[in-house]
């Protein structure tokens, strides 16, 4: 089980296997991110809303 491990590891450094596909760059990720943070925020006032009403 180890070796198959380390082997997946050094695919992975030598680019034969892609965390999140070739053509997603920082820029995309950044922007899934905020979109995230922005996500969580509306949670949280929703949540601070109803805690008001009840």
């Amino acid at each position: 089980m180890e070796h198959g491990l380390l082997q997946l590891l050094a695919d992975f450094h030598s680019g034969k296997l892609q965390a999140f596909g070739g053509n997603m760059t920082f820029e995309k990720m950044d922007q899934i991110r905020e979109q995230q943070e922005h996500l969580a925020k509306l949670h949280f006032e929703m949540d601070m809303q109803q805690d008001m009403q009840r």
